[in-house]
């Protein structure tokens, strides 16, 4: 599929470019984490006003972040995670990875190292009893970074 590629060691969410976050790891989805229902119930929903800044990193070159953040929503008070996926039918298909487990009150990561201008959907989904309940589904480009230019701005 590709993202399992460089997910296993090189994407991980850690600090959006403008606030503090929890670092965590996003890791392929598991056989158990597929089973586990999934409800689409928006007077529910895990987070809503999902939002992102697209940059490249100042201190490395070609480096592309992308910073999630979300506002908890009425099914607050579980564990939670964050899905992503390249295919816009990806969560409805079982192609996506899923965030190691997050605490109640973290709502923002950074992604680094996606593919520079592919298509990203992400969700937030929280758990509630036995079911994952999950936001809307957001959309990112990955942004394309310069690898020259750190060195240009050394240069002048």
């Amino acid at each position: 599929m590709g993202l399992t590629r460089f997910v296993a060691g090189l994407m991980v969410l850690a600090a959006p470019l403008a606030t503090a976050a929890t670092p965590l790891t996003v890791l392929p989805v598991t056989p158990a984490q597929r089973d586990v229902p999934v409800s689409a119930a928006r007077a529910q929903a895990a987070a809503s006003d999902l939002s992102f800044e697209a940059g490249c990193s100042p201190t490395v070159p070609g480096l592309g972040l992308v910073a999630l953040s979300w506002r908890p929503g009425a099914a607050a008070g579980g564990e939670q995670r964050v899905d992503l996926s390249k295919f816009p039918e990806g969560f409805a298909s079982g192609r996506y990875e899923v965030s190691a487990a997050l605490e109640p009150g973290v709502s923002a990561g950074t992604l680094e190292r996606l593919e520079p201008g592919v298509n990203y959907y992400w969700r937030v989904l929280r758990r509630k009893g036995a079911v994952w309940v999950a936001s809307e589904t957001g959309r990112v480009e990955a942004p394309t970074c310069p690898v020259d230019r750190v060195i240009e701005a050394h240069e002048s």
